[in-house]
């Protein structure tokens, strides 16, 4: 069944197409044939490598509302504050560890399509705006190119989410930090 699927779209989508188009089948289909079709994907598409297979395979397979919970205890506990989640209150530090949250569910999640920006919103239990989700992500980035102590911090975020099985924080930490030093 896996091959037939692959076979009719390989030749109508391109490579990233492909994977996010499959991905997204893979909740549908049933558990045995999931290892079948990480195997036939690493082969047909090698820069899908085994480590970015796994990865959106977890993401995807993941629960949204755990991941939310490990990513805010996360936060909380590497910024030092309490009650990330919850919505109210507009000292920097809180903002800015909301924001964080905010940045790392939309790695994990927005960037293999596994999520939208309004459905990232209602983690907030709909106190969110998609806009303030788009706003985030960008504050976050800047953030992590301009300021070397939220850098550290998101570093830490990144390693202790990497722990658990979710590598895009991380990775995207060192890539931004790495880009803004070769400017």
């Amino acid at each position: 069944m896996v091959s037939k699927i692959i076979s009719q779209l390989i030749g109508q989508l391109t490579a990233d197409q492909l994977r996010i188009t499959l991905i997204r089948l893979m909740p549908l289909m049933q558990r045995q044939h999931h290892e079948q079709l990480r195997r036939e994907l690493i082969g047909l598409l090698p820069e899908w490598d085994d480590v970015v297979a796994m990865r959106d395979m977890r993401a995807i397979a993941g629960n949204v509302d755990e991941l939310f919970v490990e990513v805010c205890k996360i936060v909380e506990d590497v910024m030092g504050v309490s009650d990330v989640h919850v919505v109210k209150g507009r000292k920097q530090e809180m903002v800015i560890a909301r924001q964080i949250v905010i940045f790392c569910m939309c790695e994990e999640l927005h960037r293999i399509d596994r999520m939208t920006y309004r459905e990232l919103a209602d983690c907030f239990a709909g106190h969110v705006h998609h806009s303030t989700i788009i706003y985030a992500r960008k504050q976050v980035t800047n953030y992590i190119q301009c300021d070397a102590g939220l850098f550290k911090q998101m570093t830490v975020v990144g390693e202790r989410l990497a722990a658990i099985g979710f590598s895009r924080v991380l990775d995207c930490v060192t890539t931004l930090r790495t880009i803004n030093r070769n400017i």
